[in-house]
């Protein structure tokens, strides 16, 4: 049984009108913020004590604490239903900034500095402890090199992720927050997703939005001028890369890949060169949306954002993997419940540990 409270009243999962929500969904991803909806008639025990942006949200299943989140938007219509959207304790980063500084080749001395500049702006339900670290930085890169300008803490945070790879993990444990960054998901679901069983809906193909065929490496700032490092001096005079097979195939279709801890032209051309292969080219997706059986079955083994998950679908030729990236948990309904698969990417999650 799932259960919901709001500054620790419970919301959702009582035996009253007093502590019962109506259509409470929560939503958990792989790739961005999880969100909490649902809505509460006038009699709810919660519906006049909510803060905007400080009432703490929790889910449990059970006993077990399964979300942590904040409230961040609230409605009432006509009939003074009062329709609530939190979202999880990973955007709390965004109430924070970061100043400029330039920071060595220790990533976890970086992360933990950078929670300790967060903690020492926000209030003490916003702070973070540094959790697991298992992503290595790369010898002799600096982690982080800023440029004049104050940061959002969340934009420093995915600058990391983006140039280490690697995902976020956010959760709350015995009355804490804590922020893990690990190198990959270990979890491996038993549950299998088979057609005609579990599978509800199959989508192939390759995003064009993604595709590039055509790089501007740029590296860091050069001096005191707002001018970047580039890699004319060892391009035969060229600031851009292009991929020959790919323009041919698609067209010519240009961006800037921006690197700002690159101060060295030919690291900026490889590392450019390795961005460019991989925008030309860029992997097929195959997005799978099942249920969880065991919602309904608790001898069968459960999914959790980042498993892995073997799939199989003979009339789209799937055999394979694929890693789950949201899930759709319906709290009053949960054989409505949904999650969805695709192929893996870099990111940040909200879970309990």
């Amino acid at each position: 049984m799932y259960i919901i409270t709001i500054d620790g009243q419970t919301a959702h999962g009582g035996n009253t009108e007093r502590m019962t929500a109506v259509s409470p969904v929560l939503t958990l991803f792989a790739d961005k913020v999880g969100t909490l909806s649902m809505s509460l008639p006038s009699a709810n025990q919660s519906y006049d004590e909510l803060v905007h942006g400080k009432s703490v949200v929790r889910v449990f299943d059970d006993q077990a604490l399964l979300w942590t989140g904040r409230v961040i938007d609230t409605s009432v219509d006509f009939t003074k239903m009062m329709v609530i959207t939190a979202e999880g304790i990973f955007a709390f980063f965004n109430d924070s900034v970061f100043r400029p500084a330039d920071y060595g080749e220790n990533l976890t001395g970086f992360i933990n500095y950078v929670i300790e500049n967060h903690n020492g702006q926000v209030d003490v339900f916003k702070r973070f402890q540094i959790g697991q670290v298992s992503v290595s930085s790369q010898s002799g890169k600096a982690v982080y090199k800023s440029s004049d300008s104050y940061r959002n803490t969340r934009a420093v945070l995915d600058e990391v992720r983006k140039n280490f790879g690697g995902h976020f993990v956010a959760y709350e444990h015995d009355g804490a927050n804590y922020l893990n960054y690990i190198a990959d998901f270990e979890g491996i679901s038993g549950q299998r997703i088979d057609f005609g069983k579990n599978l509800l809906d199959v989508t192939y193909g390759v995003s064009g939005e993604m595709r590039r065929t055509v790089v501007i490496p740029l590296g860091k700032t050069v001096g005191d001028t707002k001018q970047r490092l580039t890699i004319t001096s060892v391009n035969q005079g060229k600031d851009y890369l292009i991929h020959e097979e790919a323009a041919a195939q698609y067209g010519k279709i240009v961006t800037e890949v921006v690197y700002d801890d690159v101060t060295d032209p030919a690291e900026l051309l490889q590392r450019g060169s390795a961005e460019l292969a991989s925008l030309a080219h860029p992997a097929p997706s195959i997005v799978v949306t099942a249920v969880d059986l065991s919602l309904v079955d608790q001898s069968i083994d459960t999914f959790h954002v980042g498993d892995r998950v073997h799939v199989i679908s003979p009339p789209h030729g799937i055999d394979e993997d694929l890693e789950v990236t949201a899930i759709r948990l319906d709290l009053a309904k949960p054989d409505k419940s949904e999650i969805t698969l695709g192929t893996p990417e870099n990111s940040f999650i909200e879970r309990s540990i």
